[in-house]
């Protein structure tokens, strides 16, 4: 399964699905988030480039919604997950400190 993107049918969603089988190590992680958010290439070198690009006007959604689908393998690998969350968690709160209608979700599958 490769990583993509939908929004909901109201589309005030941006929903991003990650194959987090390939989130193995931090690059992979990176390289996942620029291809689920059709991101720049070049974003995939630095972590804040990618929620530079995410948390932005480029973007252009208020409501996020991260899926790590296949997470079987890389819950496993405990050190790496909890890094994994541990990002996304501070993105969240940056994210929804900025503004009351920004929200962040995240869901492991």
């Amino acid at each position: 399964m490769n990583s993509y993107i939908e929004s909901t049918k109201d589309g005030k969603e941006y929903v991003a699905v990650l194959n987090a089988s390939k989130c193995k190590t931090f690059s992979g992680f990176r390289q996942e988030m620029v291809a689920a958010f059709s991101l720049p290439e070049n974003a995939a070198t630095n972590t804040n480039d990618i929620s530079g690009y995410i948390f932005s006007n480029w973007l252009g959604y208020k409501e996020i919604k991260i899926i790590l689908n296949n997470s079987g393998s890389l819950k496993k690998d405990i050190k790496q997950f909890n890094e994994i969350m541990s990002l996304l968690n501070s993105w969240k709160s940056y994210w929804e400190a900025q503004c009351i209608q920004n929200k962040l979700n995240i869901e492991i599958s």
